[in-house]
Parts: structure tokens; C-alpha cells; sequence
């Protein structure tokens, strides 16, 4: 099964298995649709483009983006921070949500 390695907490079988259930009940086609913009959009060279600030929120143990992409990404958009969560995986909001708020709320305290 592939959940345990997205959610990078094979120690915890119940994200696992709650990641596991959000892909089932999933509508296929609205999966097929972001499947395919994800994995067959290449917009690369186009990252030095964005000229608004950009927060890349990432976890530690993702497999989906690994932190090669998140340097590249901050290496290549022009106003780019980086925040590393308290989370495993690609999926904070089921393995340590209350890290995603917190940085969420952070990022929108400091933009008021």
C-alpha cells in the first residue's frame, strides 16, 4: 500500500489508513483531472516569473516533493520563504494539523 510511504508515519496505521479513505471516497474523475495537471504540467522555466511572495509550506519524510524541489522552488521564484513543518509526509493535515494551522495562521498574522 502506498499510504504509510506518502504519509511518512508508518509508525501511526491510522493516518495511513484515514489517507487511504480520503482516496476512496474521492470523485475519480476529479482525481483523474489532478492527476494529470499535476504530473504532465512542466512549468519550470517559468518560476522566475512569479513576482508575489510565495510561502512553500513542507514536511520532512515527503516522498511526492522531496526537499530538492523545495530548493529548487526557492531557488528559482524571486520572493520565496520557506517553512518547515512539524509534520512527516506529504500530508500535514492528517499527520500533525494543528503545525499546519499554526503556520497558517502565522503566515496570515504576519501579511495583516
Amino acid at each position: 500500500p502506498i499510504s504509510p510511504i506518502v504519509v511518512g508515519t508508518e509508525q501511526d496505521p491510522q493516518h495511513s489508513e484515514d489517507l487511504r479513505m480520503s482516496f476512496m471516497k474521492s470523485d475519480p474523475e476529479i482525481s483523474l483531472t489532478f492527476a494529470k495537471a499535476t504530473f504532465f504540467c512542466y512549468i519550470r522555466n517559468e518560476l522566475h516569473k512569479i513576482t508575489c511572495p510565495i510561502d512553500i509550506l513542507y514536511c520532512t519524510q515527503d516522498i511526492i516533493v522531496p526537499m530538492e524541489v523545495i530548493d529548487f522552488m526557492r531557488e528559482n521564484i524571486a520572493n520565496c520563504r520557506t517553512i518547515k513543518l512539524d509534520a512527516t509526509g506529504h500530508y500535514p493535515q492528517i499527520t500533525n494539523p494543528a503545525a499546519l494551522v499554526d503556520a497558517i495562521n502565522q503566515i496570515i498574522k504576519e501579511s495583516l
